[in-house]
């Protein structure tokens, strides 16, 4: 859907909102594709009345939409649900707050950190706690990277390390950990180690997933020795890490990954390829590009090529390579052309 030239009347922005809240209240008639894209951007009267009558539709209607439009935002960049999302997350359905925490993962509205935090702490529903947990590692990325006040950081990490000594539950708790390894907390790396030292593939795995995360050297050894561990998600979690640390040392066992019994190992194992790079994993990614048929697998190894390519661009122009006298030449020359 993304890039389309749909007209209005194609997608339905041209509906009233009042012939929109009736389709929604209509039990008796599935819901159009078309209207659910009148349901982007909602503001001011329009998002009242929605808030107003959200408590009337039925559970099974309410969940259905926030799962479909959950699925157009992720194919349709023009078009963004967070408002609707939000009304979501006081819903009385514990799975409805829980897809609807979800479908904000990428949003970067600070308000929503208050309300992740209130989740985490007082919800009822362990899955929705758990699903608050993970969305928080998105607001510790971005306080990491200085795009939130150190304050509000520092209260997530707090709270993410609190709920993890807590042990209200493994799942809340593994969560937490996972969100926790974009931080760089002094804590972290030990509970990162404890878990990895746990009993159990599930704690494993969400260590091997805050290695990946951690931007951190010392791991290297930890995920190299996973990544032929004998259980599907913990391989899978190693093969992740291994590329989102770029580590070069694990390329021979990735090489031997393309041929996982698993699909996503696979593909995944593609795409760390292209995260460490060199000549080596170049041809490789492209014999595969030649000897694959399957559409899905041909459209992510050439993303995976691409990717390889900016990487390697982005190396070679390195802006540390320039000398004071090479950036003011440049400077100048840039001032000259204004």
């Amino acid at each position: 859907m993304a890039g389309s030239n749909n007209s209005p009347q194609d997608t339905g922005l041209d509906i009233p909102f009042e012939k929109l809240i009736e389709a929604l209240l209509d039990q008796s008639t599935p819901l159009q594709p078309k209207f659910l894209y009148r349901f982007s951007d909602l503001s001011g009267t329009e998002l009242t009345q929605l808030k107003e009558v959200w408590p009337h539709i039925e559970n099974h209607r309410r969940k259905g939409l926030l799962e479909d439009l959950e699925i157009l935002v992720e194919t349709n960049y023009l078009v963004s649900f967070d408002t609707v999302f939000q009304i979501g997350l006081s819903d009385t359905d514990a799975t409805i707050r829980q897809i609807s925490i979800r479908a904000l993962w990428e949003s970067d509205d600070p308000s929503l950190i208050s309300e992740f935090l209130y989740i985490l702490e007082n919800d009822d529903s362990h899955s929705v706690q758990a699903q608050a947990a993970a969305s928080l590692g998105h607001f510790v990325y971005l306080g990491e990277l200085g795009r939130i006040h150190d304050e509000k950081l520092n209260l997530i990490v707090k709270k993410l390390i609190e709920t993890l000594e807590k042990g209200i539950s493994p799942v809340i708790g593994q969560n937490a950990l996972e969100s926790l390894g974009y931080s760089s907390h002094p804590k972290v790396p030990n509970l990162i180690e404890n878990a990895y030292d746990s009993i159990g593939e599930d704690w494993l795995t969400s260590s091997l997933v805050a290695m990946g995360r951690s931007a951190n050297e010392q791991w290297y050894p930890f995920i190299i020795d996973n990544l032929d561990h004998g259980d599907t998600q913990v391989r899978l979690a190693a093969t992740q890490a291994a590329g989102n640390l770029a580590i070069p040392d694990a390329l021979p066992i990735l090489f031997e990954l393309l041929n996982d019994e698993d699909d996503e190992i696979q593909m995944t194992a593609v795409w760390a390829l292209s995260e460490i790079g060199g000549d080596e994993a170049r041809e490789t990614l492209e014999n595969l590009l030649e000897d694959t048929e399957n559409e899905e697998a041909l459209e992510l190894i050439e993303d995976a090529l691409n990717n390889l390519i900016f990487n390697e661009d982005l190396q070679d122009f390195n802006i540390m390579d320039f000398s004071e006298d090479d950036l003011e030449d440049m400077n100048n020359i840039i001032q000259d052309e204004e």
